[in-house]
């Protein structure tokens, strides 16, 4: 249990808002850096899937950037 969210672990995005708006930092950084850090995943999940030839890190990235 953590933050009184019980069930499935929180994804990433919503953890870097939380941490964001604690902070008291502007709507408009908040927006920045969630979409930084979504580009971010996505450009290293193509290079990974690219150098690998895989696609084992769809799920993880889908599921790490799916609620916006």
């Amino acid at each position: 249990m953590e933050n009184g969210h019980v069930g499935r672990p929180r994804l990433l995005l919503d953890r870097v808002r939380d941490r964001i708006r604690f902070k008291q930092y502007g709507i408009r950084i908040d927006w920045a850096y969630v979409a930084w850090i979504r580009r971010f995943i996505l450009f290293s999940w193509q290079a990974a899937s690219n150098r690998e030839g895989s696609a084992a890190g769809n799920c993880w990235a889908n599921r790490e950037i799916q609620r916006d």
